[in-house]
């Protein structure tokens, strides 16, 4: 996944052309515009060819036509594939051990990831949780919960960091709803509930698989392997069609 990530553009128009040219030339996933944008600062002199009002128009009409989902998945991408995780990393309570050193533990995951959300204008909070397997351990664990167009939907970049085998990023905790949190982990404060448990991004892909269909399957492999993937995951529906699936 690209990503451009842009701050301190200041008004002026000579350096809203260069991002412009850049966004074509690099063709990104995603743009994340960040702060002072228009705002030069009270102290500091007028920046080349300052002009709000152009810069603004500009701004507005670069396409970041993608759906929420697609848009988080891309974040989430980005923070698991550039983060190792490493115990005791600097700065590992915060965003530098994510975007300088790329070495952290959850906190650092999570914080980095709710970062950018925020920045794209998604609404997100950390979550305090403890493994569902271990409810009173001393060192807990976080993710996040988002709000995805009005449903309430959990991630976590940290145990999606998957090294065991081949190094990728698993989405078995991506787009998780409450029921799915409730299975793995134990919240310490509040969470919200999902009210569409099918408005996430399994169902949204056609990742979900309802009853036992090898012909399914294969098609999906087949679709992951033209976008030169080296695995696929899907979610069965329920424990029972799991279980099915496991025996096989």
């Amino acid at each position: 996944m690209k990503l451009i990530i842009a701050s301190d553009i200041h008004g002026s128009l000579k350096y809203t052309h260069k991002l412009e040219e850049l966004i074509i030339k690099e063709n990104p996933d995603n743009i994340i515009l960040l702060g002072d944008l228009l705002y030069h600062g009270a102290r500091n002199s007028l920046p080349e060819e300052y002009s709000t009002i152009d810069v603004a128009n500009i701004l507005k009409n670069i396409d970041t036509s993608k759906n929420t989902h697609e848009i988080i998945k891309q974040v989430f991408d980005y923070v698991v594939e550039n983060t190792e995780y490493k115990d005791e990393a600097e700065n590992d309570q915060n965003i530098q051990s994510v975007f300088i050193t790329n070495q952290s533990v959850c906190a650092g995951y999570v914080r980095a990831m709710q970062y950018l959300l925020l920045k794209l204008g998604i609404d997100c909070t950390l979550i305090d949780v403890n493994d569902y397997e271990d409810p009173n351990a001393e060192i807990g664990h976080c993710l996040i919960m988002a709000d995805v167009d009005g449903n309430y939907l959990y991630y976590d970049p940290t145990w999606a960091d998957e090294v065991e085998d081949i190094h990728h990023t698993c989405y078995a905790f991506f787009s998780l709803t409450h029921e799915d949190l409730l299975k793995n982990y134990v919240p310490k404060i509040h969470y919200e509930e999902t009210k569409d448990v099918k408005a996430t991004y399994f169902y949204e892909k056609n990742l979900v698989l309802s009853k036992w269909d090898e012909k399914w399957i294969v098609e999906r492999w087949k679709e992951a392997k033209n976008e030169n993937k080296k695995h696929i995951e899907i979610k069965c529906e329920n424990e029972e069609i799991y279980q099915d699936v496991y025996a096989r």
